[in-house]
């Protein structure tokens, strides 16, 4: 079958074969751009102005002192924010590896605008403690901060500073002395005298390393700190390099440190301070790979691959969930072809190989089917809808047929009766092919009873929906929403008896109650509903003496075997189900296990796994394991266990027993009259336990006498 279909996603037609086995479009690679053409010049001016706040954010960073991790925070914010928006105009596959190159390159971006500030202003501060002054508690400290690298730059560059300010501090070892709080000139005056040091500097390479003042010119090698040079102002001079600018390799050199007081006695030994000069290339590059190679680089690079491996599943996650949600539109588009295509046909000949044919792709299809569970549902309906067109068609043909045989039959009979034939072989071979023709006739329809055919008139209806020969043959039955007569007793907790001549709707009433119970299941929560119903079939035969023994065990067991029913449906209702109503149902699963037989193998039976089923039996056997069996003939005990012996929230159990026609004839109803009286005799006593016995009989005399009335 081959058909023309066009692309749910808006893409052009195209021929395609059976589209369960072949991929019913094919998907067009569009960009983001081309989906969103209302919001893209707001995209673009949005990205182009968050580049312009960068770039402002980056050159205020460098002219203000503002913390380095602060500028490169927010320029990548923008700059991220930028190429976001301008990652939209490429294409979904595209997307996720653009925004992993985006982060990788946001990441090297800011380690080298990093290396290349932090190097620039690369400062070490060292600290001298100076004891003995006299003028504090403690001791006085030297802080001089210097530049452990000096970039080789052309001379007209300023140096860099070296600077030196007292501080009061600690003398070492001593715990219990704290360093002065707050910011000011430190009192280290002496009786009113200003306390004053000299820091001899010395370079050991005077042809790589000069010092000088501001201007450049060449000073002593000395510093004079006094008590006011604070933090503020420190005394400073300027190293500056005194090598040519063509020199590319480092070169290391040391300050040589001696303190004087003063009277010019050395008050500290002679210290060295390393100072490397080197290319400011060759700088950055040293200082851009230590920050690069640091120890926070893996975890950041595992970070990021965790988070793009994470971006790109949920990606092809969404593409994923958008071909099945396209795949299922056009799957449900093909069975409503199916559907319109067998109902348009004529009822002829024809219309029957379509259906033949309908048919035989639809189950075709329902075999190899493994896709989305709706598109299953609609294709089972469909399949079963197709079955009934076809059954009635093969009823139709079969009438035609026959009526056609039986007209022919009937012309060749007056014609040999015309022609005088008086042969016995063809009359008796006349008479036999009449009788098959009578008994392969269509069987009419019973006549309804008068209170349904009426109560159906009142409602407004032109057929009997409950009949009119059997209901679970009717495909009708369970679309129809109309409650039969006497629902408002029927449908109510309860025992009851239903009464009724033979298509007055007795079968169709039991059906609808148990579909009722079953769609309140559904509705709340699979299965998890106020009533349970399932059908018993008690036992009517057998000695009249154990008739109340009988049939009280083929109740227990069938109350067991529509338990284990839904446990196969949902297990978790089990773990939902109280303690002392689980043991009070395995307790009655091992009671009744020489009827049902092993609980796992039920469970197997219905359709549960092989594991989940064996671990349900073991739970059973070890909840069961020292309980006392009751008796059937112990009736209170009877009672109680199927009082408890229920699931989660099923609050009562309606039991539906449809009594059959011949049962009630006179050859067997003084057998069935002492069975039936025990079932009727029953019907209060476990009512007490919440189970509520419907019975279906046909409308007799004898019933008066074996149920209560009702």
């Amino acid at each position: 079958m081959r058909q023309v279909r066009k692309d749910v996603g808006g893409a052009a037609p195209q021929e395609s074969g059976d589209p369960w086995t072949k991929a019913p479009w094919r998907r067009v690679r569009t960009s983001r751009f081309a989906k969103h053409r209302r919001n893209n010049w707001k995209s673009l001016v949005s990205s182009l102005l968050a580049v312009v706040a960068a770039a402002v954010v980056v050159y205020v960073g460098q002219l203000y002192p503002f913390p380095v991790e602060w500028t490169i925070a927010m320029a990548g914010a923008l700059l991220a924010f930028a190429l976001f928006q301008l990652g939209k105009f490429l294409p979904d596959d595209w997307f996720v590896g653009f925004l992993f190159c985006l982060s990788v390159a946001l990441y090297f971006a800011s380690v080298a605008y990093r290396s290349k500030v932090d190097d620039l202003s690369w400062r070490t501060e060292e600290v001298f403690c100076l004891e003995g002054t006299g003028a504090t508690s403690g001791g006085t400290e030297l802080r001089l901060s210097y530049p452990r690298t000096i970039p080789l730059e052309p001379a007209d560059k300023p140096g860099w500073a070296v600077s030196a300010y007292l501080w009061p501090g600690c003398p070492r070892g001593d715990a219990n002395v704290q360093p002065p709080t707050g910011v000011g000139i430190p009192a280290l005056a002496v009786h009113g005298e200003a306390v004053t040091y000299t820091v001899m500097l010395t370079p050991t390479l005077a042809d790589v390393l000069v010092l000088t003042d501001h201007e450049g010119i060449p000073v002593p090698p000395r510093l004079v700190v006094a008590t006011t040079a604070t933090a503020e102002e420190p005394a400073k001079c300027y190293a500056r390099q005194a090598l040519p600018v063509t020199r590319t390799f480092p070169v290391t050199t040391s300050l040589e440190v001696s303190v004087l007081n003063a009277d010019g006695e050395p008050v500290l030994g002679r210290e060295s301070l390393e100072v490397t000069l080197e290319d400011s290339r060759s700088a950055w590059r040293r200082h851009f790979w230590e920050l690069l190679l640091g120890p926070t680089t893996p975890l950041l690079a595992f970070a990021g691959a965790v988070a793009s491996l994470g971006a790109w599943w949920w990606q092809e996650e969404q593409k994923r969930r958008r071909e099945r949600e396209q795949k299922k539109l056009v799957e449900i588009a093909y069975l409503r072809q199916l559907v319109e295509k067998y109902k348009s046909a004529e009822a002829s000949e024809t219309r029957r190989k379509y259906l033949e044919e309908a048919v035989r792709e639809l189950e075709s299809v329902r075999g190899k089917y493994r896709g989305d569970p709706e598109v299953k549902d609609e294709l089972q309906r469909t399949l079963e809808s197709v079955r009934r067109a076809q059954l009635e068609q093969i009823r139709t043909t079969m009438w035609l047929r026959w009526h056609e045989a039986s007209e022919q039959y009937k012309t060749l009979k007056e014609n040999k009766e015309a022609e005088g034939w008086e042969d016995e072989a063809l009359l008796s071979l006349f008479e036999s092919v009449g009788r098959m023709l009578e008994g392969l006739a269509p069987r009419p329809e019973p006549p309804e009873a008068p209170s349904v055919a009426a109560w159906v008139r009142n409602k407004g209806l032109k057929f009997n929906p409950f009949g009119p020969e059997k209901a679970e043959d009717d495909p009708h039955f369970l679309e129809r929403s109309v409650p039969p007569p006497g629902w408002d007793i029927i449908g109510k907790p309860g025992p009851v008896i239903i009464r009724g001549a033979p298509g007055s709707g007795r079968t169709a009433a039991r059906l609808y109650l148990m579909d009722q119970c079953e769609k309140q299941g559904f509705a709340t929560g699979q299965g998890a509903a106020d009533t349970l119903a399932f059908t018993w079939e008690p036992p009517l035969e057998g000695p009249a003496a154990d008739a109340a023994t009988a049939c009280e065990r083929s109740l227990a067991a069938c109350v067991a075997e529509a338990n284990l029913t839904q446990l196969a449906r949902n297990p978790d209702l089990f773990e939902r189900t109280p303690f002392p109503q689980q043991r009070a149902l395995a307790l009655l699963f091992r009671l009744t296990e020489d009827a049902i037989g092993d609980p796992r193998v039920c469970l197997e039976g219905r359709g549960l796994g092989e594991n989940r089923a064996e671990a349900l039996a073991l739970q059973f056997r070890r909840l069961s394991r020292g309980l006392k069996v009751p008796q059937y003939a112990d009736q209170r005990a009877m009672i109680a266990l199927l009082s408890r012996a229920r699931l989660a929230t099923f609050a009562q159990h309606y039991v539906c027993v449809e009594i059959p026609d011949d049962i009630l004839d006179e050859d067997s109803i003084p057998e069935a009259k002492v069975h039936l009286k025990a079932l009727g005799d029953m019907m209060p006593v476990v009512a007490r336990a919440r189970i509520f016995i419907k019975a279906f009989v046909r409308q007799a005399s004898e019933i008066d006498s074996l149920f209560p009335a009702t």
